[in-house]
């Protein structure tokens, strides 16, 4: 499922409340407009420390420069300075939402909306239903949001937001409904039109979506979101080119954003710009390592590539970490420990990724080689026997069985085997030169001679089966 805008209330529509009080406080701001230093405010403090707006203030300076954690601290010394700071339980509510910390986003935003005196409880119950839909509690969103409509029953925030919850729980008709209620509310709100297109963009109405999404850069030309979005449909319709174009356009003014730098990751890899897919995946690697076990697999492949088996290993690991039951990460393990020579370990891998969903033969396939390597013929037999009975016709299972029982010097079996290859490709040179083997495992040479003919026929440039025909010749 593809993110939608996430609706954020501007911390600093709160923050900028309180800067006209008493003179301490204020000494602090004239400080601040000055642009004075951290260490500076911190001294001003200490004139007055148990004035729980000064710590508010010094919080939001962390907070401009990215320090969340320093932040964090002070806002957390406002509220034990003044249980009623609401001012801190909502920034720290935006500080845990910001982090993906939602039960402490939700916790802190319920306080701002139980205080009395809190003139901001329209946006603090607004920042409450957005922390449940980010949380995915979509019931409890959903009646957060009605809240919001009791305070202000025309907003087109909350509008949009239930919008996008009921897209996420897949009722359509419903999304579409509050999105265009939003738009009616704010005809130039870019963020709903780019929601709505990407409503479209599911039901694979490309056309409409584009529509909506240049509406939405209509109204704001430097919405980046939007681009992406228009890249994501390119992208969809394998429409490379122009998803690049795109792409670019919108990393251009955010260069943070997850599906812009992965997919554009993506298609260069598919384009065999190995160095410049690396690039891009590895941002968007830093941007969410939670998103997507698919970004770990192609960062994996791409490492395999360059010879780097341990960075590939710890890739197709953390793929594992995002989803446990991805099969080609298993593959992909269990080709690392062969090349390592650690075959024990190749088929533990190998035998995870097989499971009832998992319709990829070539595990079955690779699984099979490696018992019949160490000697296991009767899981051989029963993986390769598991193969045909998912798809019949696969002539590699056929001569892989085939393979595994002439080890085991069941000639016979061997034959029907490849005999069955030749039923589906009658020009198989390589199920006619292993019949002429198993005759000549058994010592029928003319049988032999017959099979190595037919081979030769198809193909006179075989030169090793060439040479057994003439060995077995001379032998008369």
């Amino acid at each position: 499922m593809k993110n939608f805008c996430i609706i954020l209330i501007s911390s600093f529509l709160i923050l900028t409340m309180i800067l006209s009080c008493n003179e301490p406080k204020k000494t602090i701001k004239q400080e601040i407009d000055k642009g004075g230093t951290i260490e500076n405010l911190e001294r001003q403090i200490l004139k007055d420390p148990k004035n729980s707006e000064n710590y508010v203030l010094i919080a939001n300076e962390y907070y401009k420069k990215g320090n969340f954690d320093l932040a964090m601290e002070n806002y957390n010394k406002a509220i034990s300075l003044n249980p009623s700071s609401y001012v801190s339980y909502h920034n720290t509510g935006f500080i845990y939402n910001k982090s993906g910390r939602f039960d402490k986003a939700i916790e802190s935003f319920k306080k701002a909306v139980e205080i009395e005196s809190n003139p901001n409880k329209l946006f603090d119950t607004l920042s409450l239903a957005n922390a449940y839909k980010n949380k995915k509690d979509y019931d409890n969103a959903i009646k957060t949001y009605e809240d919001v409509f009791k305070i202000k029953s025309d907003c087109h925030l909350a509008n949009e937001g239930l919008g996008i919850v009921y897209f996420e729980k897949n009722d359509i008709n419903k999304a579409k409904q509050y999105l265009e209620t939003a738009i009616s509310i704010k005809p130039n709100m870019f963020t709903a039109y780019n929601n709505l297109g990407r409503i479209y963009q599911k039901e694979q109405n490309y056309s409409k979506a584009e529509e909506y999404f240049n509406k939405a850069l209509e109204f704001n030309p430097e919405f980046a979101r939007a681009f992406e979005s228009i890249g994501n449909i390119e992208f969809e319709q394998s429409k490379y080119g122009k998803a690049i174009e795109n792409y670019k356009s919108a990393l251009k003014l955010d260069p943070g954003l997850f599906e812009a730098n992965y997919k554009l990751g993506k298609i260069l890899f598919i384009n065999k710009k190995y160095d410049k897919a690396l690039i891009y995946l590895k941002r968007a690697s830093r941007i969410n390592s939670k998103q997507s076990a698919e970004l770990f697999i192609l960062l994996g492949k791409l490492f395999m590539l360059n010879g780097d088996e341990y960075s590939a290993e710890n890739n197709f690991k953390k793929a594992l970490k995002v989803d446990p039951n991805q099969h080609e990460a298993y593959n992909l393990l269990a080709i690392i420990a062969q090349n390592r020579k650690d075959m024990e370990l190749a088929i533990k891998y190998y035998e995870k990724a097989i499971s009832p969903d998992n319709k990829d033969l070539t595990t079955f396939n690779n699984l099979a080689i490696l018992y019949n390597k160490l000697g296991d013929y009767d899981k051989a037999v029963k993986t390769l026997e598991q193969v045909i009975k998912l798809s019949p016709d696969n002539i590699a299972a056929y001569l892989n069985l085939g393979i595994v029982h002439e080890k085991a010097e069941k000639y016979d079996l061997a034959i029907k085997c490849y005999q069955q290859v030749l039923k589906i490709n009658p020009e198989s040179t390589e199920a006619l030169n292993n019949i002429g083997d198993s005759f000549e495992a058994k010592g029928d040479k003319s049988r032999a001679i017959e099979y190595y003919t037919k081979a030769l026929k198809i193909n006179p440039k075989l030169y090793k089966i060439s040479t057994k025909l003439q060995a077995l010749e001379k032998k008369g």
